[in-house]
């Protein structure tokens, strides 16, 4: 049983977040973001989040468990039923609260549900990279849009923003990462979100450039959003272009993301941390 119990609708961009009470009481919320000819609704697959990354709200309140895929299917019905999104103009995207790699099975199944019921058109997933949950996604369900959580240039930086990154180096999860895009031939991004004077050097975007340089991976760089328990700030617009241009200099194939529902907490890292609170 899956109720909906808050809805918000941003009035700058349209974006709508739905917050979702569980059979057991716990809440989790996705969120249905309108773009050109699209729609992309960003489903959770966890209650919380156990991997503690720096600046995101999400795992504020730590991890309490898997959802089911009944439970991530609900999301998306509920998303369809409360925003404009249309069934053959949505993309499915496992980007909500949680690391849809260590709920595998539940997001497999939930994605079978969603292709037999036609409620989505494609898929998408957001990983901080689980190297052998990578593999089994390449050998087993290789058809969503992939985005790789990076974040740092290097393993010393990318354990402290990332900790998980202390189980496994950087060299192995892009060696797993580029695999899956030979294989799937699915856009591949490398999610790298700017924090000001922590991973925003110029020397970061060469030692990134070095990590990148020739691989079928493209860059996406996006601004850190607020969130009140995070003492970590975006940064600066002139520095943002300087990064940029110096990946773009080195060959870079780089996009320019900016999360929209930012001013209802609706933004990339800021799930849940409202009903935490």
């Amino acid at each position: 049983m899956v109720d909906v119990v808050a809805c918000e609708k941003s009035p700058v961009d349209g974006t709508v977040k739905v917050g979702l009470r569980l059979s057991d009481g716990q809440v989790v919320e996705t969120v249905s973001v309108a773009f050109e000819g699209f729609h992309s609704v960003c489903l959770s697959t966890q209650v919380g989040c156990g991997l503690n990354c720096s600046f995101c709200g999400s795992g504020i309140g730590g991890f309490s468990r898997n959802l089911k895929a009944s439970e991530i299917v609900a999301q998306l019905e509920a998303a369809l039923e409360y925003s404009d999104a249309k069934r053959d103009r949505t993309e499915a995207s496992f980007m909500g609260i949680g690391e849809p790699l260590l709920n595998l099975d539940e997001v497999f199944d939930a994605v079978e549900t969603m292709q037999t019921r036609s409620l989505a058109r494609q898929f998408g997933m957001s990983t901080v990279g689980v190297v052998s949950k990578l593999y089994e996604l390449t050998r087993r369900m290789p058809i969503f849009i992939l985005q790789l959580s990076l974040h740092a240039p290097n393993d010393g930086l990318r354990s402290q923003i990332v900790p998980i990154n202390k189980q496994q180096p950087i060299k192995e999860i892009l060696e797993a990462t580029r695999m899956y895009a030979e294989i799937s031939q699915c856009a591949v991004y490398v999610n790298y979100v700017l924090i000001d004077g922590i991973n925003d050097s110029i020397g970061h975007a060469s030692e990134l450039a070095d990590l990148l340089e020739g691989s079928p991976l493209r860059l996406r760089i996006s601004k850190l959003n607020p969130i009140d328990e995070v003492a970590m700030n975006a940064s600066s617009p002139e520095k943002t272009r300087l990064f940029e241009k110096a990946c773009i200099d080195r060959g870079l194939h780089v996009v320019r993301f900016a999360s929209k529902g930012t001013n209802r907490l609706s933004g990339c890292g800021q799930l849940r941390s409202r009903f935490v609170k």
